[in-house]
């Protein structure tokens, strides 16, 4: 867009909301501070935003307010053929944020009949609950709550069984839903942790780790089951599994730290028994066989 058509368009919109600038000065007001940046010399060159997200956030409040005013159906066939495309991923969450009403928009992303077989536009959805004002998640707490309730479901499905590659959207995703809804995602996971199912549990804490689930209940659930891997269930040995279960626990420790004032601190597993007592109820023959080589 060259200066001459951006002039022509700002002097279209209502004063109040220009703060009575002239087209000109505003334009030169942007160009003075970084936001729009000229591709060359002469005044016809095109303008660019410095950032994109400058940009992002410009189409975002313009659907918004589109939407707010004419109604949610005056946008909703753009925003279902774009919400397919990576590059309006960050303007449909940020439109999210700006939407008098979001019920429409989070509706479109989570229908699975709308959806493909991995569940990219509920990926969306659920990136776009963060970006709701609290009085605005409230108004939909159900339709929230159903958004990470998928997610999760979907997510886990192919978690459990190895196929985590194709849900690194996903899992993205509920990184940012910690917290959110009446089951949230932490929650979530503490289950997993708690599953009698020792490869459930396994699965678990693999994924707190992956998706960095700091919470203290977690991260105290995370120590109890390096307890059964220690002492109670010799026969899981000192697995792959394991160790990337034990990673977890560290990749934690660097996020959150081992104490919480409001909480205390955290025990631990070894508190109950020895290290070298640990070891050696877990078996003699080394690691690959189930012990703790010294």
């Amino acid at each position: 867009m060259v200066q001459n058509e951006l002039e022509r368009l700002v002097s279209e919109e209502p004063r109040d909301e220009l703060q009575q600038s002239d087209a000109t000065s505003l334009i030169e007001g942007a160009k003075r501070d970084g936001l729009l940046i000229a591709a060359g010399p002469e005044r016809e060159a095109p303008l660019l935003f410095l950032h994109r997200t400058s940009q992002e956030y410009l189409a975002a409040k313009a659907l918004a307010r589109q939407a707010n005013r004419t109604g949610w159906a005056s946008v909703a066939g753009r925003i279902d053929r774009w919400s397919w495309h990576p590059r309006w991923e960050p303007v449909i969450l940020l439109l999210a944020g700006q939407l008098d009403d979001p019920a429409p928009l989070l509706e479109l992303l989570a229908d699975e009949q709308r959806d493909d077989l991995f569940r990219h536009r509920l990926a969306t959805a659920a990136l776009s609950l963060p970006e709701l004002s609290a009085d605005r998640s409230a108004h939909c707490l159900g339709l929230v709550d159903q958004i990470v309730d998928a997610t999760f479901d979907s997510w886990w499905r192919r978690w459990k069984t190895g196929a985590r590659a194709t849900v690194e959207h996903l899992s993205r995703a509920l990184s940012g839903l910690i917290g959110i809804g009446q089951m949230p995602v932490d929650r979530r996971l503490l289950q997993t942790l708690r599953d009698d199912d020792f490869r459930v549990w396994l699965a678990g804490g693999k994924a707190v780790g992956a998706l960095r689930v700091a919470t203290h209940d977690v991260l105290q659930s995370m120590l109890d089951r390096l307890d059964d891997i220690c002492h109670d269930r010799p026969i899981l040995g000192w697995s792959l599994e394991n160790f990337e279960f034990t990673r977890a626990i560290g990749q934690l420790a660097t996020t959150s730290g081992w104490h919480r004032p409001d909480r205390g601190p955290l025990r631990s597993p070894l508190e109950r028994r020895p290290a070298s007592s640990a070891c050696g109820s877990a078996g003699t023959g080394g690691i690959g066989r189930g012990g703790c080589e010294s």
